[in-house]
């Protein structure tokens, strides 16, 4: 890229998603220095935007605005154009070598629609106000927010990915900048209120959506089941909505030497604090991801609409606890009125991960016993994947889940799809009859999509004499338009099956456009792809694909039962 060169990273989200994207930041100014990143952020997040390493320029955009603009029925397109180009002027009044969208609302995707950029990546408007997505990981990024359970990736490797930084091949950290007179400031502010000896442990007990948040009560029987095994120091953090919940656990945890930073510190003194701490037990919350961006080993609590291979700390080391419950994660859009699932990751469970890591012993996938007090829950590690991608392995010894089993497949064949550009494993092998118990709809999907290739390729041989074949074409179309629909619908009904499925919909949404000749290509491509999808996901399943770690984890237990 030639220096004058600008790269927009159009981030409309919050704390978290911003220090998630660091890495992409970071990531492009490595593979071209003299490149100028230049991320657009809304105004009420513009002091998380300022930390993040490797941007050059943060521009703000009043986002309330813009989207009481792209809703408004008031004036005609024309003139709401005209006042949004007015509102983000300084955005809109340059040109950009590449604008990535990172963000997935309708307003970012008019937003793009407005910018001048030759590569533009990720969700945007078409001019007659269809959605359009650019680029394989784009539209993985858009399908994995629709299926959490089935989405192997992290989003900062998605963030990376789309952007094109590929972080599979040259991990980079999460990575904050924190000025030096936060640091003092911390340094001073230990010292001042965290007296005593112990390991320091910051506690972030609040979340942006209480059902993301464990129980205060969870927390406050942490606390103490910790304080009475060892010397410590609770840390406990949060914003200025949070310092009476944070206080009222401080409270009757009862830890002497403890304190409450809680509304107390803007986001750089938090960062400074939290590189101090040896360890951060929180939700799932911006703060967690900076405290990875800093160095500090984390232990997460994923509930409610969290997945824990999604949005997990990013790094090695980091532990993730999720409940057990079918229905976890729930839909952002649910509001569980008795949410049991914080009721199914027990604080004395979590305890014996926390002891364990401020001791510094080591941990390990599948080298944690099993017990009883883990009975609601699982936990997770991370690291890095065999694929070069952040992985997060099950940190119990324990047999595999159906779902873990069938995510380790998806990961495999997409890892193949879309890292490596090969077709993936047993994509030449029909789904097998029985089978494994997803093999009835695989093979319905493998039905359809043996269906739709015959249909396009007879378009594609008549489409030049299409004059004397209009009944067949309009036959094929037909067909093509009912496999279509009913792959759509299978996937609806079945979640396990609708990676693959909501896939093949969105890249068929965005297919390139073309003659009759040429669109027939593309869907004869576009079923193939779907075709040698739902047959990996069988020959995968089959093959007992585990990532590795169950391969161990199954020999120690044919070992125990054969010595039974």
């Amino acid at each position: 890229m030639a220096s004058s060169e600008e790269i927009l990273l159009l981030n409309l989200t919050r704390l978290g998603d911003l220090v998630q994207s660091t890495p992409l930041a970071v990531g492009l100014k490595r593979r071209d220095p003299s490149v100028r990143v230049v991320v657009a952020a809304v105004k009420d997040f513009l002091p998380a935007a300022s930390l993040m390493d490797g941007v050059d320029e943060v521009i703000p955009v009043e986002y309330d605005e813009l989207v009481r603009l792209s809703r408004t029925g008031d004036f005609s397109v024309v003139s709401t154009i005209e006042r949004a180009e007015a509102l983000l002027s300084p955005l809109l009044s340059r040109r950009f070598a590449r604008a990535v969208n990172l963000t997935h609302t309708p307003t970012s995707a008019f937003l793009m629609y407005l910018l001048r950029s030759p590569d533009k990546r990720g969700l945007q408007m078409h001019p007659t106000g269809q959605r359009i997505i650019r680029h394989p990981w784009m539209l993985f990024f858009h399908n994995f927010a629709l299926n959490k359970q089935t989405s192997p990736f992290n989003l900062v490797d998605i963030y990376a990915l789309g952007g094109g930084v590929p972080i599979h091949e040259e991990p980079v950290p999460l990575s904050v900048r924190v000025p030096e007179e936060a640091e003092r400031w911390a340094e001073a502010f230990v010292a001042r209120e965290l007296p005593g000896a112990g390991p320091i442990v910051a506690v972030q007990a609040g979340a942006s959506d209480p059902h993301k948040m464990w129980h205060p009560s969870s927390f406050i029987r942490l606390c103490r089941t910790v304080r009475d095994a060892r010397p410590v120091r609770f840390l406990f953090i949060g914003g200025k909505g949070e310092r009476g919940l944070s206080e009222r656990i401080h409270a009757l945890a009862e830890s002497p030497g403890s304190a409450v930073a809680a509304g107390r510190t803007d986001l750089p003194q938090l960062c400074a604090l939290l590189r101090r701490a040896d360890l951060m037990v929180t939700n799932d919350t911006g703060p967690m991801h900076l405290a990875a961006a800093v160095g500090t080993p984390v232990l997460s609590i994923a509930l409610g609409p969290v997945f824990y291979s999604n949005t997990g700390p990013y790094g090695e080391g980091h532990v993730v606890f999720q409940p057990s419950a079918a229905c976890a994660p729930c839909s952002f859009n649910v509001r569980c009125v008795h949410p049991e699932c914080k009721n199914m990751v027990p604080p004395e469970a979590v305890a014996l991960v926390v002891l364990r890591m401020l001791r510094g012993e080591p941990l390990a996938g599948g080298g944690l016993p099993d017990g009883p007090e883990f009975a609601g829950c699982e936990a997770y590690l991370s690291g890095r994947g065999e694929d070069g991608l952040m992985d997060y392995r099950p940190l119990l010894d324990r047999a595999p889940t159906p779902r873990w089993l069938l995510s380790r497949a998806y990961r495999k064949m997409w890892s193949e799809v879309l890292l490596a550009g090969k077709s993936p494993p047993g994509a030449d092998t029909p789904v097998p009859s029985p089978g494994d118990w997803l093999n009835p709809p695989l093979r319905r999907i493998e039905t359809l999509a043996e269906a739709g290739v015959q249909a396009a390729a007879s378009i594609l041989r008549h489409s030049r004499k299409a004059g004397r074949h209009v009944p067949l074409l309009e036959e094929r179309l037909d067909t093509i338009r009912k496999v279509s629909s009913s792959i759509r619908e299978l996937g609806l009904g079945i979640p396990e099956i609708d990676g693959i499925c909501r896939m093949f919909a969105f890249e068929e949404e965005n297919m390139p456009e073309g003659d009759l000749a040429g669109a027939a290509r593309e869907n004869v491509a576009l079923f193939n792809n779907l075709l040698c999808r739902a047959r990996s996901l069988a020959y995968l399943l089959s093959e007992g694909i585990s990532g590795g770690i169950f391969d161990e984890r199954r020999a120690r237990a044919d070992a125990g039962a054969s010595r039974r």
